[in-house]
């Protein structure tokens, strides 16, 4: 069985949506490929275990160049193949690691070792005011990005956007940045139910911040929504936002908290729609959006697009309040669920796995 030694800023039982999908991404690599993981997790102040779920864990107590270039010149000696899942502020308090980038390069010179980069963010991107940290980091976290980039054998992103931005970088390719959008990390199912058979439930689940967000700033669209698809019922999965909510408008309100993969996949198989309140020009990125998709609840948006990224269409693959109803409830949910195969864990596994066997890039899936 090969092992993918894989740099993460954390692993669970910390809340991180990077660790949640390298750990995601390993499972299906070694079930499906008999690829295993050993992680080395760069956190000083993760809570230290030796493994995670049966793969091994190196914890780097301090974010130095020297200390990981001692480990990955000690302890990894035989590392073939290095897998770095990057997001800047993963690795330094204003997502600016000039310590991760030099001991990268120092142990890519000396070990002629190949470096393949899943890049979940690139950079702040400005417009922000000058007394922020985000204005003055901004040049410093693209320069990083930027050499991160030239310095990886392989560069892969979640998105359109971010693979055009590392075209760039890479200076005349051979060829494009494949981008998958992130796959669901709360299950999947390949068979979708009919929609009408479904319970007529409304479902809003994500972190209490994105939550809070929708019941504050999108109270009517969701009123509006349960009137139009006469909704029964809402119920909100994940943590408490600290509302107290019992009803929004004439619509009965449940909080259901915290839910096992096995009763997510129970209660979003069995609704019909799936409220998100997230920028959708980056939907792409979004867990929720994903989980939505795979489980064929209707994708319902508090905003409306114009444009289309990541082959992600208003009115085709989610629905807005502004939408024509030009496609059916259930044509909509099938042209979700078709987008999201393409880029579900199994095949992000599969590309993944080819990749980590070839010597050379793999010609496929640049994308959607």
């Amino acid at each position: 069985m090969s092992t993918i030694f894989t740099i993460v800023p954390r692993l669970p039982p910390s809340t991180d949506g990077v660790g949640d999908y390298s750990l995601y991404l390993a499972r299906a690599l070694q079930q499906s490929f008999s690829f295993k993981t050993h992680f080395i997790v760069c956190d000083p102040a993760w809570k230290a275990q030796s493994e995670v779920e049966g793969f091994q864990v190196t914890h780097l107590k301090k974010r130095s160049t020297s200390d990981l270039l001692q480990l990955l010149q000690t302890d990894f000696t035989e590392t073939t193949q290095l897998f770095l899942h990057y997001v800047g502020y993963g690795y330094a308090r204003w997502g600016c690691p000039n310590w991760l980038l030099s001991a990268l390069k120092t142990w890519r010179s000396r070990s002629g070792h190949q470096l393949v980069t899943m890049f979940h963010e690139l950079y702040t991107l400005p417009g922000h005011k000058p007394w922020t940290h985000q204005f003055w980091n901004s040049s410093v976290q693209q320069s990083i990005t930027k050499q991160l980039a030239q310095l990886s054998d392989h560069s892969i992103t979640s998105g359109q956007q971010y693979a055009e931005i590392l075209d760039r970088f890479r200076a005349e390719p051979d060829y494009p940045t494949p981008f998958f959008p992130v796959f669901s990390t709360v299950g999947e199912i390949t068979q979708v139910p009919i929609w009408d058979d479904r319970e007529p439930i409304l479902v809003i689940f994500g972190q209490a911040i994105n939550k809070r967000r929708a019941y504050t700033e999108s109270q009517e669209q969701i009123q509006s929504i349960c009137e139009r698809f006469q909704i029964k019922e809402i119920v909100d999965v994940g943590p408490s936002t600290g509302l107290n909510l019992t009803s929004l408008g004439t619509t009965p309100f449940r909080e259901a908290g915290k839910l096992t993969i096995e009763e997510i996949k129970a209660l979003f198989s069995r609704s019909r729609l799936g409220f998100f309140n997230y920028n959708t020009d980056y939907l792409a990125k979004s867990t929720i959006f994903a989980a939505y998709c795979t489980y064929g609840l209707l994708p319902i948006s508090a905003t409306q697009s114009d444009h289309s990224y990541d082959g992600i269409i208003s009115g085709y693959h989610y629905w807005s309040l502004g939408d024509n109803d030009v496609h059916s409830p259930q044509q909509i949910v099938n042209q979700a669920h078709q987008w999201y195969q393409s880029h579900s864990l199994s095949a992000q596994a599969s590309y993944f796995a080819n990749l980590l066997m070839a010597d050379r890039p793999v010609a496929t899936s640049s994308n959607i």
